[in-house]
């Protein structure tokens, strides 16, 4: 799975298209909303996962401040 992670950008963003191309062939919109909400939900719990994982690491870094 590290040849995903060595992609450069544009590759890395066309495989994502192509993918989903061929994945929704045939899909009604309903099977299309439900299939990409469901992707969506994974994002966020691997972003979530990785976000707990790096406070129990130590290794969050807490000299970020919002400007405004």
């Amino acid at each position: 799975m590290d040849f995903i992670f060595n992609l450069p950008p544009k590759e890395y963003s066309l495989s994502a298209f192509i993918i989903a191309d061929i994945l929704t062939e045939g899909m009604t919109v309903n099977e299309q909303n439900t299939l990409a909400n469901y992707f969506q939900l994974l994002g966020q719990v691997i972003i979530t996962n990785a976000g707990q994982m790096e406070v129990q690491n130590g290794t969050h870094n807490n000299d970020i401040s919002i400007k405004g």
